[in-house]
């Protein structure tokens, strides 16, 4: 299996980290760049994964939302 680094974020607290993660993920699988398999998201905290996740939820739904118009 072939890895590849395409995305390190490194900043203080209150940068967005969380937010941009969360965007990115977004922005691949709308323009189908990868698979939901193929996606690690390596966090510090569980407040952060939260946020990602609860990120995702929202905008994957809005994402669909908008298709089906």
């Amino acid at each position: 299996m072939d890895y590849k680094i395409s995305d390190i974020q490194v900043a203080g607290a209150g940068a967005g980290k969380t937010y941009s993660m969360a965007e990115k993920i977004i922005e691949y699988r709308k323009n189908n760049i990868t698979e939901d398999k193929d996606i690690i998201v390596i966090t510090y905290t569980n407040f952060a994964k939260n946020n990602i996740e609860k990120n995702l939820e929202m905008s994957l739904m809005a994402y669909q939302k908008m298709l089906k118009f």
